[in-house]
C-alpha cells in the first residue's frame, strides 16, 4: 500500500526553524537565514515541507539559480529528513521533478547530509546520478568539540599547531572579535588579495550573509603593529560555529593558527558545541587543492565528517551541457 504524503509551502522562519532546526541543526545552508541570503543575490527561494497524517518527513529548501550555462534549482544541504526512507524519498524527489519544471530549470542539484552508507543506495534507486562537483557543499568537513576545557581542547591539537599559537601570543600578535565597518572592509580587501594571489573565485555573498546573520556572523582578525595578517568570517547558527570564510597574507600561518584558537573559544562562549571548519580534502588525497589547508585545519584535532556528496536530477537536454562545464571547472580546481 502506497503511503500519501502532504506537501505544502513555508512561509514563515518560526515554523520553518521548528522544522529543519530541530531536525539538522547543522545543516548550515538549509537555514531559513541562508535562504534570505539567496534572495539579497537575486534568487528565487521555495520552501517545500513534506507531511504523513500531520507528522513532518521532510524538508527542502529550493534555490533557483540562472546562470550562463543554465538554469540550476538548487537543494543544499537538503532535503532533511526526520527518518529517511525510500518511500519518503522517492516521494521527495518525484515533487522536486515537478516544482523544478515548474521554475523551468535545467537540473535539480541536491546534497543531502546524510552518509554514504546505505543512503546512496536510495538516492541512486531514485534516479540521481552523481554531479560532476561532487563535493560541492563541504561534502567532508571538519568538526571539533568545544565544550571542554581550554587545556583539553589544546592537548587534542597538533603539536607544531599549539607550538604556532604560543608563539603567536609571545609575538606580539593580537586577536579582534568584532564587525564594524572597519572590520569587514579589512576582510573584503585581504580576501580579494588571497583569491588573486591563490587563484580562486571568490565567493558571492559575503557581505549579504553578515548582514542576514546579524549578530551571529563575526568577524575575527589576527593584527601585528596594526597590520592585518589573516582575517575570517564565522556564522552562528544551529548547533555550531562555522568558519565559512578565510583570508590571509603570504607566511602568516601563525597568525592564522592563533585566529582559529580564538574562533575556538567564541563558539565555546556562544554555547555552540561543536566548531565547524568547513571543507577539507580527503586525507589520502595529497594532490588535492585544498590539501595543504585541510593539514592546517586538522592540526586543531577534531575528527572529520563525511557526507553522501551531491547529486542531480536532469531535467532538459541542456544538462549535457551543464555536465560537461561542471567537469571542466572541477579539472581546473584540481578537485
Amino acid at each position: 500500500m502506497n503511503m500519501a504524503y502532504e506537501r505544502r509551502t513555508i512561509d514563515t522562519q518560526s515554523e520553518w526553524d521548528q522544522l529543519v532546526g530541530t531536525v539538522a541543526p547543522h545543516a548550515f545552508f538549509s537555514s531559513w537565514r541562508w535562504g534570505e541570503v539567496e534572495k539579497l543575490l537575486g534568487h528565487t527561494v521555495v520552501r517545500t515541507a513534506w507531511f504523513s497524517e500531520g507528522t513532518f518527513v521532510a524538508a527542502a529548501s529550493c534555490i533557483i539559480v540562472k546562470s550562463r550555462r543554465g538554469t540550476l534549482m538548487l537543494v543544499r544541504h537538503g532535503p532533511v529528513m526526520p527518518d529517511i526512507s525510500q518511500s519518503v524519498l522517492k516521494t521527495v524527489v518525484d515533487d522536486l521533478r515537478v516544482i523544478g519544471k515548474r521554475h523551468h530549470v535545467d537540473v535539480v542539484r541536491l546534497s543531502p547530509l546524510v552518509s554514504t552508507d546505505p543512503y546512496e543506495q536510495m538516492i541512486v534507486a531514485c534516479g540521481l546520478r552523481r554531479s560532476p562537483i561532487y563535493g560541492m557543499d563541504a561534502q567532508f568537513c571538519r568538526h571539533i568539540d568545544v565544550m571542554k576545557s581550554d587545556d583539553d581542547i589544546l592537548t587534542g591539537m597538533k603539536k607544531n599547531t599549539r607550538y604556532d599559537i604560543k608563539k603567536a601570543d609571545g609575538s606580539g600578535i593580537t586577536v579582534r572579535v568584532s564587525k564594524g565597518a572597519d572590520d569587514i572592509e579589512i576582510f573584503m580587501k585581504l580576501y580579494d588579495e588571497t583569491a588573486k594571489r591563490q587563484g580562486f573565485v571568490e565567493h558571492e555573498g559575503i557581505e549579504e550573509e553578515l548582514t542576514v546573520f546579524g549578530d551571529d556572523a563575526i568577524i575575527v582578525t589576527a593584527s601585528k603593529d596594526g597590520i592585518a595578517l589573516s582575517s575570517s568570517v564565522v556564522v552562528f547558527e544551529g548547533n555550531q560555529g562555522i568558519y565559512r570564510h578565510a583570508a590571509s597574507i603570504p607566511n602568516s600561518s601563525g597568525a592564522s593558527a592563533r585566529m582559529v584558537w580564538e574562533i575556538l573559544r567564541e563558539t565555546k562562549r556562544r554555547g555552540k558545541p561543536i566548531c565547524n571548519l568547513w571543507g577539507v580534502s580527503p586525507e589520502e588525497n595529497t594532490n588535492h587543492a585544498w590539501a595543504g589547508l585541510s593539514r592546517f585545519k586538522r592540526g586543531f584535532g577534531g575528527y572529520d565528517v563525511s557526507y553522501a556528496g551531491t547529486y542531480d536530477i536532469p531535467l532538459t537536454p541542456k544538462y549535457l551541457m551543464i555536465y560537461v562545464l561542471d567537469h571542466i571547472k572541477k579539472w581546473r580546481k584540481g578537485f
